[in-house]
């Protein structure tokens, strides 16, 4: 009987742990499902997505306050204009590319401290000294091209195609605003306003935005040309820009040139052989303490016969260069054969000269320097027979020499004082004739 009753107590009690397992068994698969299904679960709405984490898609960024596109011409339909990538040498100004040829790109900006009117429009595309020249010959009663206030406003408006410039328009004041526009023919006139429908606000960083209009297309290794190096504030031997010439080439204990100043040279002077001419450079690449001594010699020299410093400065400058606005400092410029202006009005001079102004251009020389006659050139340096340029280098370096070189930045030597005066940068470094370009 007790032996029943034990086989009966463990039935049930298997029957109730059998029960209580299975109970957990459900309670467990039940609890998991429904964290299956709330793991599984979407988010409930791309808004609620994107409220916290923001939008996925790329956002346009809203450059109006810099860069407005105005319309020229009636057009009904209204075709979405699609923004480009910025390109890294255009920073503080943006410039929208624009897929239709009734957009204009307009630029508002203030004149900065030792800001010319070469530093403002030889940065764009297509503009040539020659029509700054023009500009610069205008007369214009209460207007002065050649010296600018800081803070005159002036605004650029360029073709969206290739950033050339259609117009420009100063305002020395308000009685004074004059426009300038270059097509088809070059018109300079007074207005009694800035056009309303191309007024845009100003940069608010105030930065350059000459210096940051277009790319200037550079030969390869130039990308990071340093002001020290525009200004000549350099050592020849160490760097990498120049390189040092051998001696059958140039009259020197050593001289250096700019690398591709060099190789150019090299195939000129061979040329000029085989026609029985003989080039020799009797003076290379040049840097800013070079041409101090020069300057100064000639500074103390004649201060020491009686001329007062604007006079001193006037006689050296019929021939030779500030320190830190002599194309010498870039080593692109070369003076050939002789620094005597008579040498080259006759007998060998003459010919050696004659062949250079006919063949130099093959070589990618020209002579920047020439007669003021010709009407190319109207300030500047004397006619240097024997001062040749590789342009393909020395354009380069002369549009960043405008984009980025102040006034204030021709400093360290006697006279240097006068360099605003003098209007060193718009009529000497830019000085050149119109050829060159």
């Amino acid at each position: 009987m007790d032996k029943l009753l034990n086989i009966k107590g463990n039935i049930l009690y298997n029957i109730i742990f059998i029960f209580i397992a299975t109970a957990l068994l459900i309670s467990c698969k039940w609890t998991s499902k429904e964290s299956e299904d709330t793991a599984r679960k979407p988010i409930k709405s791309s808004k609620t997505f994107a409220e916290r984490f923001g939008k996925t898609e790329e956002t346009k960024t809203d450059y109006s306050d810099i860069v407005k596109q105005v319309e020229i011409s009636q057009n009904d339909s209204k075709t979405e204009i699609p923004q480009t990538k910025i390109k890294p040498e255009i920073k503080n100004v943006t410039v929208l590319s624009v897929a239709k040829s009734n957009k204009l790109i307009i630029i508002n900006s203030e004149v900065e401290s030792g800001q010319t009117l070469a530093g403002i429009l030889l940065p764009i595309n297509g503009v040539k000294y020659a029509v700054i020249s023009k500009i610069l010959q205008k007369s214009i009663p209460g207007v002065n091209f050649n010296l600018f206030n800081i803070g005159q406003k002036y605004q650029l408006v360029l073709n969206p195609i290739d950033s050339t410039l259609v117009s420009y328009t100063h305002s020395f004041s308000k009685e004074n605003i004059i426009e300038v526009t270059l097509h088809p023919d070059l018109v300079i006139k007074k207005v009694s306003q800035v056009n309303s429908s191309k007024t845009i606000k100003n940069n608010p960083a105030k930065s350059n935005l000459n210096s940051k209009i277009k790319e200037v297309k550079t030969i390869k290794g130039d990308n990071n040309i340093s002001k020290s190096f525009l200004l000549g504030k350099t050592n020849l031997a160490s760097n990498s820009v120049f390189v040092k010439l051998e001696n059958q080439y140039h009259t020197k204990s050593k001289m250096y040139l700019e690398k591709q100043t060099a190789i150019w040279f090299k195939k000129l002077k061979s040329a000029a052989k085989k026609d029985g001419i003989s080039l020799i450079i009797v003076s290379g690449a040049r840097n800013y303490y070079s041409q101090k001594s020069i300057w100064e010699r000639k500074f103390k020299n004649n201060e020491s016969k009686g001329l007062n410093t604007l006079e001193n400065a006037r006689k050296i400058l019929r021939y030779s260069s500030m320190p830190s606005t002599s194309r010498h400092h870039w080593g692109t410029d070369i003076d050939i054969n002789s620094l005597e202006p008579s040498y080259f009005e006759s007998g060998q001079g003459k010919r050696e000269y004659d062949w250079l102004v006919k063949n130099a251009d093959r070589f990618g020389f020209c002579q920047v320097y020439t007669d003021f006659n010709n009407e190319n050139r109207d300030s500047g340096y004397q006619n240097e027979a024997w001062h040749w340029s590789y342009i393909p280098k020395a354009n380069i370096y002369l549009k960043e020499y405008n984009k980025r070189i102040n006034y204030s930045d021709i400093n360290g030597f006697l006279g240097s004082e006068l360099a605003k005066d003098l209007s060193m940068i718009s009529d000497y470094v830019n000085g050149i004739s119109s050829d060159c370009f």
